[in-house]
């Protein structure tokens, strides 16, 4: 009994700390103001736009020490198409497994169009260039286990379906600063609270800051700020490219006053027009949101991904 109300406890609390990629978990989730690859199918589909390459990713994510078999697998496919009479236009798919074997499993399908807004006049040239993205989620949510009806007692449903209608905007302000804003539209069909009928807004906003030298330095950083009724989140990632090699760290500060921090690092390869990339990150939870119970010290995550881009 005291195993099951663990389990429910950390997926509700911790499943924030799930990130999509080892790129995006090595600077703690901090990409609303970046989102220049396939991980804009998760933090902002509105910088969907800025892809001019195929792209397919693989990730892994595997956390420790907190849930035993939590782990979330992903995979990503991204494609932009020329549409010369209207603009620039990028879809996207992706599809996400989070379980915890033969006790929980969430599946995430997502769908996104990403647009390039600057084959308009219109756009003023001080927050140019400007990309717009949506995109359309459903996933479905289920309970497998069941020792003599505690979880039926526990919970209204033991499977749950929502959607998710997510809109984007990425701009770069006077050449310098890339702003994301990104929001989440989501049915609150929870296992635990009995409404079916309302409706959860999350709002995120993020700003970037992207220095080169030549080609063989490039530094990106991003602040964000997310925002979920009367709870927030506040990151700072940084990543560090050096020849073929990334070097990235992060901090989240939540709501309650608590640290996470995360690192990480990637190996970049080309050959002709293959890019190939194997990003690994992992983060530590100083102190957990549920420790009045005495469940949990530390989340430590390792998350591995190798996204294939191919450039025509």
């Amino acid at each position: 009994m005291r195993k099951i109300f663990k389990i429910l406890l950390l997926i509700f609390f911790c499943i924030g700390y799930i990130f999509s990629s080892g790129k995006s978990l090595g600077m703690g989730g901090a990409y609303t103001g970046i989102s220049d690859d396939i991980d804009a199918l998760k933090y902002n589909i509105g910088g969907l736009g800025q892809l001019r390459s195929t792209m397919f990713d693989f990730s892994y994510e595997l956390p420790f020490e907190s849930i035993d078999g939590l782990n979330v697998k992903s995979i990503s496919l991204v494609s932009p198409f020329l549409v010369k009479i209207f603009a620039n236009l990028v879809l996207g798919i992706n599809y996400q497994i989070t379980e915890v074997p033969g006790f929980y499993k969430k599946d995430y399908f997502n769908v996104g169009i990403g647009l390039d807004f600057n084959y308009f006049s219109f756009i003023p040239r001080i927050i140019s260039p400007m990309y717009f993205g949506m995109k359309f989620s459903v996933t479905s949510e289920n309970f497998l286990y069941n020792d003599n009806g505690i979880i039926d007692g526990l919970l209204d449903s033991k499977s749950i379906k929502d959607m998710t209608f997510s809109p984007g905007i990425m701009m770069t302000v006077m050449k310098l600063i890339k702003i994301g804003f990104y929001s989440e539209i989501k049915t609150d069909n929870s296992f635990i609270t009995k409404s079916s009928n309302s409706y959860i807004v999350t709002y995120n906003v993020g700003a970037s800051y992207n220095y080169k030298f030549k080609s063989i330095l490039d530094i990106n950083t991003d602040l964000d700020f997310s925002l979920l009724s009367n709870m927030y989140l506040l990151k700072y990632g940084l990543n560090i490219d050096v020849s073929i090699i990334s070097l990235r760290s992060g901090i989240i500060f939540n709501h309650e006053k608590y640290l996470t921090f995360t690192f990480g690092g990637g190996l970049n390869l080309s050959f002709n027009n293959y890019k190939i990339k194997l990003d690994l990150g992992m983060l530590y939870n100083l102190k957990s949101s549920i420790t009045g119970n005495n469940l949990q010290n530390k989340f430590i995550s390792l998350g591995v991904d190798i996204p294939f881009n191919y450039e025509k």
